[in-house]
């Protein structure tokens, strides 16, 4: 019975805890539900930790001989240059001879080119000889000018002062002549007419004689005023005109003096331009047919080096075609332009690897900085390498050198292989990092910052320092501290 009570007791106690277990479990149930809501309502955060942060650059190049020595078609004047023999790709001597081009067309020219030169002599020495005589012809004809511009001075000089003035006195004493002779032919007529009525001569004889006298009077009268007549004439006329011609012929001689002094050393000078002329020809003749001569010289080329020969140019060591178009072959017939670079003796044991460096890059490397390359037709071979050079100066827009030195480089390795080459540029063992979808920017990259949760759990935009960003993780400077909290994301 007491085991009985007992039970029933429990019984009891259980029916009255029920319902306060039941209370108690409802709040559970509510709290639980209020803590989910609140969970979820507030913002994903990380945590700021240290971690390793390691920066592999592998950079991209050609491999290159740093001893090579470029074979040119380095002809002056010959433009025609077609292939006749060329040894193919390989081991090379000093000596040897690699290539010789067709030399027909170049014989034909240089004997042209001979007979230019020849022609040019010729025209050189006749030349000489103009130039000589011109200068004796001037000499001679310059004389005879002054001569005759003498002359002239002196005739017009002795016209103005004698032949004038004795013209004028000529004219008076003509006047004066004409008037004598009528005026003894009158005196005559008068002495005889006066002497024939006092003489006892018969008038047959004073008529005959009278006759004759009265003839002269009229003879002398006439011949006084034909006299007169020319001399106003000549006054009027003629002498004017003398003078208007004398006058002229003394311009005439001024202008020809002055003319043949202008014209005659412009002959002179004509004649030495000329000879001057011809021997520039003849020296042009000259060089052109030295130039050939050479340039036939050239038609065979011998390799300048001991070495390995390869086609064309190499441009950092990429190999540039050797000939017209875009074949990097040499062949029989085929044209070469002159001046170009054909073939290239490198030495196989300097090698180096040319790179570029992106402008962003730049800063992370350094000269003997040490790191890793192997080459595509090398399989997995790894070999050491070094930074040897970096230039200072772009050489293409945001591209710069870089010269990479190799060590126990393989026999089988080649100028032209593709290398890449693997450099540690940064490492640091504990750095702060956050991941990069939590670092936000306005700016691209000027001004960084993150969320951190304030003291009512609201997002709080606080600015950091960043570093390296490597993969997903961006290195952390300053701004926050390890163990601190941000948002995963923005905030929206």
């Amino acid at each position: 019975s007491a085991t009985q009570d007992d039970q029933q007791s429990q019984e009891e106690a259980a029916a009255e805890e029920k319902p306060v277990a039941e209370e108690n479990e409802g709040e559970t149930e509510a709290k639980s539900e209020a803590e989910k809501e609140n969970k979820k309502d507030a913002p994903e955060t990380i945590e700021i930790t240290s971690a390793p942060m390691r920066d592999v650059s592998v950079l991209s190049g050609i491999l290159e001989s740093t001893a090579a020595t470029e074979v040119k078609v380095d002809v002056e004047k010959w433009s025609d240059l077609k292939i006749s023999k060329v040894v193919d790709q390989g081991a090379v001597s000093t000596g040897d001879i690699i290539l010789e081009f067709d030399t027909e067309s170049i014989d034909k020219a240089i004997v042209e080119a001979e007979f230019a030169l020849k022609t040019a002599e010729f025209a050189h020495q006749l030349a000489e000889l103009e130039s000589k005589s011109a200068k004796q012809s001037v000499e001679q004809d310059m004389e005879l000018a002054k001569h005759d511009w003498k002359v002239a001075q002196e005739d017009h000089e002795y016209y103005k002062s004698i032949t004038v003035p004795e013209r004028e006195i000529d004219l008076e004493f003509s006047e004066k002549s004409a008037g004598y002779s009528l005026e003894y032919a009158q005196d005559e007529l008068d002495q005889l007419t006066q002497m024939y009525t006092e003489d006892e001569l018969t008038e047959e004889s004073e008529a005959i004689v009278l006759k004759r006298a009265q003839r002269m009077v009229e003879s002398s009268t006439r011949w006084r005023d034909r006299s007169m007549i020319g001399i106003a004439r000549s006054r009027k006329f003629e002498h004017p005109r003398r003078d208007t011609s004398e006058e002229a012929d003394f311009r005439r001689a001024k202008l020809s003096f002055d003319r043949d002094s202008v014209r005659l050393p412009i002959d002179l000078e004509k004649a030495n331009v000329k000879l001057a002329k011809a021997a520039f020809e003849l020296e042009n003749k000259k060089k052109a047919l030295d130039r050939l001569k050479s340039d036939r010289d050239k038609m065979v080329i011998r390799a300048p080096a001991t070495g390995v020969l390869y086609y064309g140019k190499s441009d950092r060591g990429k190999w540039k075609s050797p000939g017209k178009g875009s074949s990097k072959a040499l062949e029989i017939d085929q044209s070469i332009d002159a001046k170009s670079i054909v073939m290239t003796i490198i030495d196989p044991s300097e090698l180096i690897v040319r790179c570029n460096i992106e402008e962003k890059s730049l800063s992370d490397f350094k000269t003997e900085m040490v790191g890793k390359a192997k080459f595509a037709a090398l399989g997995e071979e790894i070999i050491p390498a070094a930074v040897e050079a970096i230039s200072q100066f772009p050489l293409a827009d945001g591209k710069f050198d870089c010269k990479v030195k190799l060590q126990n480089v393989p026999l089988t390795a080649r100028p032209g292989m593709s290398c890449k080459a693997a450099f540690l540029v940064y490492e640091k063992a504990d750095a702060l990092v956050a991941p990069k979808d939590s670092v936000h920017s306005d700016d691209e990259g000027f001004t960084n910052y993150v969320y951190t949760l304030g003291d009512d759990d609201d997002p709080v935009k606080t600015e950091v320092q960043t570093g390296r960003t490597i993969d997903k993780k961006v290195e952390i400077l300053s701004g926050l501290n390890k163990g601190d909290k941000i948002l995963k994301k923005k905030p929206e």
